[in-house]
């Protein structure tokens, strides 16, 4: 089995407000490029956008995000939906189902897996402190919305927990877990990265987390998108540059849960894909970094072909679409800025009915043991449901023969 990676794709305008594309990677390059069909289709009528979405063993949950009414003053239920949407690619269905849903909706919200549990923490909604009804974190003072909460997959319910300690209004934009804590990375009104951390053992934000007002680089469109690891620590890595072109290295991230103001000053090194991007020639480009494991990364490029000939050509093809994926491996380089070492690269077409405008906005990988895994433990489900079934058959069997017993001793 290979391994395989679901990319979802978010547009900004259509019918769709996201689809799913399965990539599986091939074991051998070759020339011509393979064509990728939806797997998913969100349609704007029944989802909301600006979902997030956020991996759970071998099940992808979509959650959060905002419907766009026509009622300027909507209830907060239907403005920001509680509901929660599961994906199982193993089980062969191929649809999605309903899920228990949050205690309140999410604003753009962040969502990471942590002590086999979804913890997600939403966004500020309002920006404009003049706003009635809002506070100053930009959230209804009614408590309609709540920021933070977990949902623990065995009890099958979720779990409101505390908000981070940050008056001020932010967009979170990334997460990931590093020891016993989770890092939110988010921004500010005025473009600043912040960050908070989070306890597992405690469920509470640790009390050394201060907002840092602090630039890690003058790129305003830096997007963080991975997070590895070696024996050396915890990186951080984002895309930046122009069309995305370079790779930001932060880390290692030692003691960043004791002193978050460390997490501006970590040592930054670039990892250059100059040489990838700059010979795909396609408009509306967005790009994408996957953490494969063992110092191995998976970096994902897409764009639309333009329509017609001239130049400029600027009219972009609105339902085809190209992706270029690329495997490297991080090499030790002492430079501050380096080439990777490219082991695989394919090119993949899509061809779609919507207009599929738009970019990556999470990347999710099965691998084989995975994949393995995953059917053994719903192999597993299945034997204890069967066997709970035929004990309860056999109950009542049993009182079945009991109560004719009953009535043949009284006749």
């Amino acid at each position: 089995m290979s391994t395989t990676i679901y990319m979802l794709l978010r547009h900004r305008c259509g019918e769709m407000v996201l689809s799913m594309f399965e990539i599986k990677i091939p074991k051998d390059e070759t020339a011509e490029p393979h064509h990728l069909s939806a797997i998913l289709e969100f349609p704007e009528q029944e989802y909301p956008r600006g979902m997030c979405s956020v991996q759970l063993g071998s099940e992808f949950y979509f959650l959060g995000g905002e419907h766009d009414l026509e009622d300027p003053r909507p209830p907060f239920d239907q403005w920001f939906p509680k509901d929660v949407y599961i994906f199982d690619p193993i089980d062969g269905k191929g649809s999605v189902k309903r899920g228990v849903s949050m205690n309140t909706g999410k604003c753009d919200p962040c969502a990471v897996v942590a002590d086999g549990k979804i913890f997600v923490l939403s966004s500020s909604i309002a920006f404009d402190f003049t706003l009635p009804c809002y506070n100053e974190k930009g959230m209804p003072i009614d408590n309609s919305i709540r920021f933070f909460e977990c949902f623990d997959p065995e009890s099958d319910k979720w779990m409101v927990l505390d908000d981070p300690p940050i008056d001020i209004p932010i967009w979170w934009r990334f997460s990931f877990v590093g020891g016993r804590f989770i890092f939110f990375v988010g921004r500010d009104a005025d473009g600043f990265w912040l960050l908070s951390v989070f306890n597992l053992d405690t469920l509470g934000w640790t009390s050394s987390t201060k907002v840092e007002k602090e630039k890690i680089t003058t790129d305003d469109m830096l997007i963080f998108t991975a997070a590895g690891e070696d024996s050396s620590g915890k990186y951080l890595y984002g895309l930046h540059g122009y069309r995305n072109n370079r790779i930001l290295r932060l880390g290692p991230l030692s003691n960043v849960d004791q002193n978050p103001r460390m997490f501006s000053s970590v040592p930054i090194k670039t990892i250059s894909m100059m040489e990838e991007v700059d010979s795909f020639h396609k408009l509306n480009c967005s790009s994408f970094i996957l953490h494969l494991g063992n110092r191995r990364f998976c970096y994902l490029l897409t764009g639309s072909p333009p329509r017609g000939f001239g130049f400029p050509a600027t009219i972009q093809d609105d339902y085809s679409r190209t992706v270029k994926l690329f495997v490297f491996e991080e090499t030790n380089c002492s430079a501050s800025e380096f080439y990777p070492n490219v082991v695989y690269s394919a090119s993949f077409e899509i061809k779609t009915s919507f207009i599929n405008r738009g970019d990556i906005i999470s990347c999710h990988i099965l691998s084989p043991g995975e994949k393995h895994e995953s059917m053994k433990r719903k192999q597993e489900d299945n034997w204890k449901h069967e066997s709970m079934k035929r004990k309860q058959e056999d109950n009542w069997k049993h009182e079945s023969m009991k109560r004719n017993k009953k009535i043949t001793d009284k006749l």
